[in-house]
Parts: structure tokens; sequence; C-alpha cells
């Protein structure tokens, strides 16, 4: 039965757009992180694992177009709308987790550049963790809801399930937890180059890198706005078009938003405007993490044990290879005799 209101192409579309987007970009970085910077790490890994579960959610709503995904209903064959429900509802699995593995690799990068002190390092991994058990309760949620699981796509089977609104609330409850998550990998950096021995334009270039998380966070209130979708199970295949596609969007803005700060050294090499020759090089991980040393009063010791020599910043050159900008810092260096005993 032809149906004029099918919304479902231009989505699909639309998501598999964006599902090539975040391919792209992830291999982009792995070949940086792994040719270029020899960088290799968890954020790595996270985002990779993210874009794999990307395009199999993209694959899924492939499959649920292919049962009338973006057609209502009523229009659809007992066995489409089946179909559809089916793919629709394992779905959902991948959306969740696609935009968790996104975010924690963001968080892995916030690790790797600022978790410096020990009150960081606990505050980052405490996000972390409750990335993963929030969103992993969420996909048992989605299969726990009803007592036998095929009540999900097939309503002709025995058994009872929570009333649809509870699916929309802890959606609610999710995306807002999720979009705080977002902002506070938003303004974290921002925070804490603030105090940073950098050009003031400099400066705003960095935490605007670092703060790309901002995109997703209007991916989620979008998500949000569009979460009502659950409470109607009676037109699932029409009413989750737009909620599906911001989903995905989520994913792959949090999946560019953890690769734009390691993406430099590719694009310098593709611009052919890397140098091989300067006296002081650095990548991204080290420059951020060399200014919070710094703003923090490092201390560095020679190979003998009775000086050391306590750096103060003042105004020295310093080139910059990842961001391609300079860095005007000085240093005076007090000596300081070390007491021996006895």
């Amino acid at each position: 039965m032809s149906d004029k209101s099918d919304i479902g192409a231009p989505a699909l579309g639309v998501c598999w757009a964006l599902a090539t987007i975040a391919l792209i970009v992830t291999i982009a970085r792995i070949y940086t992180q792994a040719r270029i910077t020899r960088k290799l790490g968890l954020s790595d890994a996270m985002l990779a694992l993210s874009t794999c579960i990307v395009l199999t959610f993209a694959s899924l709503i492939t499959v649920q177009y292919h049962y009338g995904w973006g057609r209502h209903q009523q229009t659809l064959t007992t066995h489409q709308r089946i179909e559809a429900l089916k793919y629709n509802s394992i779905g959902q699995t991948f959306g969740v987790l696609g935009s968790t593995f996104g975010r924690l690799s963001t968080i892995a990068t916030m690790f790797t550049l600022f978790g410096i002190n020990r009150k960081l390092r606990r505050g980052l991994w405490t996000i972390f963790a409750a990335q993963l058990i929030t969103n992993g309760a969420v996909v048992v949620c989605l299969y726990a809801q009803c007592t036998n699981v095929v009540l999900l796509w097939d309503s002709s089977v025995s058994g009872t399930c929570w009333n649809a609104d509870v699916q929309t609330y802890l959606g609610y409850a999710h995306s807002a937890f999720n979009g705080c998550t977002d902002l506070f990998l938003t303004f974290f950096p921002a925070y804490m180059i603030r105090n940073l021995q950098m050009n003031r334009w400099t400066k705003l270039g960095v935490g605007i890198l670092l703060g790309l998380s901002i995109l997703a966070v209007i991916a989620v209130v979008m998500k949000i706005v569009n979460l009502e979708a659950l409470a109607n199970r009676g037109d699932y295949t029409y009413n989750t078009v737009a909620l599906f596609t911001w989903i995905l969007a989520e994913a792959v803005l949090l999946n560019i938003a953890a690769s734009a700060p390691v993406l430099r050294p590719l694009y310098k090499r593709l611009m052919k405007n890397e140098s091989r020759n300067y006296s002081y090089e650095m990548n991204s991980h080290d420059v951020v993490r060399s200014h919070v040393l710094r703003s923090q009063g490092g201390i560095k010791s020679n190979d003998s044990a009775s000086d050391k020599a306590a750096i103060l910043v003042k105004d020295q050159s310093v080139q910059d290879s990842y961001y391609h900008i300079t860095v005007k810092q000085s240093y005076s260096v007090t000596m300081a005799e070390s007491r021996t005993s006895g």
C-alpha cells in the first residue's frame, strides 16, 4: 500500500550521511594517533567502538525502513509492523551505546590532557564510571520493561509491560544526565586553561577546539523534544523517525568533538605545512599538559641531588606544532641548595 506520508527515505539519507562522517573522522583520528603522533590510547579505542555501534545503528535503521520505518503503522501489514518494531526496539540499544562510548572517548581525552593531580583524576574517572553505569542501566530497562521481551514488537503474545510513560520519563532523566555531562565536557577545558600563560586569542581558540561537546548538547536538547514519541506505541514506525535521527546525530557530534583536538597534525601534513626543523615541538596532548604543569608550579630536578631549579614562567617564545600557534612565555630559574643532614 502506498503512503504519501513516508518520511523514512530522507531521514535514512541523513542517518547514513552522519554515519559516513563518523567513519571518516574515526579513520582520520586512528591514522593520526597511530602514524603521526604515535599516541594510540583508551580514547581512540572508545571512539572506534562508538563508530562501530553508530554504523550498526544506521544498518538497523535501514532494515526498519525496509519494513516501513517512516510510514504510519496502519498502512503496514502485520508482518511489516512486527519486523519494523523489532528492529526499532533493538536499534534503541545501539542508539544509547553509540553516544555513550563517544562521550567516554571525550572523557578519556580530557583525562590525558588534564588528569595531572589526584583530585582531577578521581573526578574524571567518576564521570567515566557514571556514564557506563547509567547508560548500561538504561539498556537493561529497555528489555526489562516487559515480562516477555517479544511484547516490545508483537502485542499478540501474552505478558505485561510497564506504562509507556515510564520509558518516556526514563528517557528524559537519561538525556538530562547525558546533557549535563556534555556541558561539563564543554566548559571544563575552558576552566582548566583560564590561567595558562597564553595569548588571549590563542586561549580562546584552544578552548573552542576542546569544547566542541556543545554541539552534542544541541542534539541532546532536540532528542528530549522528540522523546514524547516513545509514549505513543501505536505509531512507532512514524513517530520515532526524528528521534532516531537525533540520537544518531548526538553520537556523531560527540565523535567529532572527541576527535577535533587531535587531528591538527594530520591537517598540517595534508596542507604540507609541517616542518621537521623546529628546535622545540609539542603535540596536542603535550602542549596543554605542559601549560597545566607550569600553571601548577612545576619543579624540575637536575642529576645532582644537591640542587633544584624552580621554574617561573615569564617570557619565552615557544612554537607549538600542534595548534600552529606561538605561545610567548619566559622563565626565571632560581637555584636552591638542599640541606644535608649531619
